[in-house]
């Protein structure tokens, strides 16, 4: 199957989440259903040692491409697919509800956040500042500091373009570039200034190490990392009846308001008028 999934072209991390997934139903015992027929009866049998719907989905994902790539067809499996998700739908809502009553508050997050300021955690208040104000993800704050526009022509770079009083977000590197393009952020918040200018006299790159999930880390708030952040963001924009927030969220982030809908809100009820 990794021989086969190279047929096609995909962005990086979407190619490694296959490899991965394929190694995955490779080490459970699953044989991929390779011939013309699609051998659903022994599909479902294996999904169902798995209880929850985006695990089943995540692997039929994969099978679906395999076959694709390979010109079988799929359609029943597509049937299986949008059974399983409309089952999704409801087991989503109440894992958002259940997430909803750990998460913070958004006032009790910026309690934090200054605290951290007050304290001179520079890299720390610079993280938590970006990730509580645009609700972007971990790639987007492996970051490079700069004064100069010249030094800003790797676009597969982000930057703090840092400028008199001010500090640009320049993202260009983030999961949903390719359909968000790049995104600018202009902050004029002094603390953040500051922040910056003080950080960016010990190095260049805001926070160093091979992948960036796990350079953030030891600067995460009580446990809030960036998804939890959006959530609570959205959380909070959702009691606030506030549309327009909840939309800048959106493109900040660059996810779009049907994803924020199914997957970010923790204030989600299950809908009585839904197609079962």
């Amino acid at each position: 199957m990794d021989n086969l999934i190279l047929q096609r072209e995909f962005k990086d991390t979407t190619l490694k989440a296959h490899q991965a997934i394929i190694r995955r139903l490779h080490s459970a015992g699953y044989v991929f259903p390779m011939k013309q027929r699609e051998n659903i009866t022994d599909l479902v049998r294996f999904l169902s040692a798995y209880p929850k719907a985006n695990v089943k989905l995540t692997f039929l994902n994969t099978i679906l491409v395999c076959r694709d790539i390979a010109g079988k067809p799929n359609i029943k499996i597509k049937e299986l697919r949008t059974a399983i998700a409309k089952e999704g739908k409801v087991e989503n809502v109440a894992t958002m509800n259940t997430l909803g009553e750990t998460l913070m508050k958004k006032d009790e997050f910026k309690s934090l956040l200054d605290e951290s300021y007050a304290q001179n955690q520079w890299v720390k208040y610079i993280l938590n500042y970006i990730w509580y104000t645009y609700g972007v993800r971990n790639q987007d704050v492996d970051l490079i500091f700069t004064k100069s526009k010249a030094e800003m022509t790797d676009l597969t770079k982000n930057y703090l373009y840092v400028k008199s009083k001010r500090v640009v977000l320049i993202r260009n590197a983030y999961k949903t570039s390719d359909t968000y393009g790049q995104q600018s952020h202009i902050i004029t918040d002094k603390p953040f200034y500051i922040a910056c200018t003080h950080r960016m006299q010990i190095g260049s790159k805001l926070v160093t190490g091979a992948k960036i999930g796990n350079a953030v880390r030891k600067y995460i708030i009580n446990g809030m990392f960036e998804s939890s952040i959006f959530k609570m963001l959205i959380a909070d924009a959702v009691v606030r009846k506030d549309t327009d927030e909840i939309n800048a969220l959106s493109i900040s982030r660059g996810t779009a308001i049907s994803s924020v809908k199914e997957y970010y809100n923790t204030n989600a009820v299950v809908e009585v008028i839904r197609e079962i």
